[in-house]
C-alpha cells in the first residue's frame, strides 16, 4: 500500500493545457470544405449529384466526430487542471504534502 501520494500539480496543469490545444485543432478540422463540397457539380457534371449527397452526409458525422472528440478533450484538461487545484487547496489545508512530488 502506498505510503503517500505525490502529484505534480504543474504537470497535471500542463497536460490539461495539452488537451485543450487537441481540442482545438479537432475543432478547427471539424467543419470540413464547404468550397470543394459545393464545386462538385460544376466540376464533375449532374453525376456527381449521387456523391455530393453521400459526401454531405459523411462531412455532417466527420463534423459531429471532430466535435464530440473536441469536447472530450476539452473535458478531460478541465478536470485535469481542476484537480491540480484541488490537491493545492487539500494540500493547504490538511498539510498531506500531496503536491510534493520528490517526497
Amino acid at each position: 500500500m502506498a505510503k503517500k501520494v505525490a502529484q505534480d500539480t504543474d504537470t497535471m496543469r500542463r497536460q490539461g493545457g495539452g488537451n485543450h490545444a487537441v481540442g482545438d485543432v479537432n475543432y478547427q478540422r471539424a467543419p470540413g470544405d464547404p468550397e470543394w463540397e459545393g464545386g462538385l457539380e460544376s466540376r464533375y457534371g449532374k453525376a456527381a449529384n449521387a456523391f455530393n449527397v453521400y459526401a454531405r452526409e459523411h462531412v455532417r458525422g466527420r463534423e459531429a466526430g471532430f466535435n464530440t472528440a473536441g469536447d472530450k478533450r476539452y473535458g478531460i484538461g478541465d478536470v485535469s487542471i481542476s484537480g491540480a487545484g484541488h490537491f493545492e487547496a487539500s494540500d493547504a489545508a490538511g498539510g498531506s504534502g500531496v503536491d510534493s512530488a520528490s517526497a
